[in-house]
């Protein structure tokens, strides 16, 4: 993400969470509070420092920090997101339950 984008996302109500580890930004997450509802906008762990408990960490730090229950919205394609989300907690929606939120809270484009 550059300088820029992650600007536009913070000036659009996006709150990041980071982990550290050796003076280098190992994991991030950042969600937007989107009236009864918080969204998770992004999550990232370098590589290397996957599989160690960083994205629950962050997920934890945004669990405690956000009012509204918590949705992740991600692509069918990105199965290990998927898995940590359901490790972790999320639940999966219907199709028809997943259209409605998408519709409802982000900004997808119609195909």
């Amino acid at each position: 993400m550059t300088t820029a984008e992650l600007e536009r996302e913070i000036t659009g109500g996006v709150v990041f969470w980071a982990c550290w580890a050796a003076g280098n930004m190992v994991g991030v997450m950042g969600c937007q509070s989107r009236g009864t509802v918080d969204l998770i906008r992004h999550a990232y762990v370098q590589p290397a420092w996957q599989h160690r408990g960083i994205g629950r960490q962050l997920l934890t730090a945004a669990e405690s920090q956000v009012a509204g229950p918590l949705l992740a919205g991600t692509s069918a394609a990105a199965t290990w997101a998927i898995v940590f989300y359901d490790r972790n907690g999320l639940l999966m929606l219907t199709q028809a339950g997943k259209d409605v939120l998408l519709r409802r809270y982000w900004l997808i484009p119609e195909r």
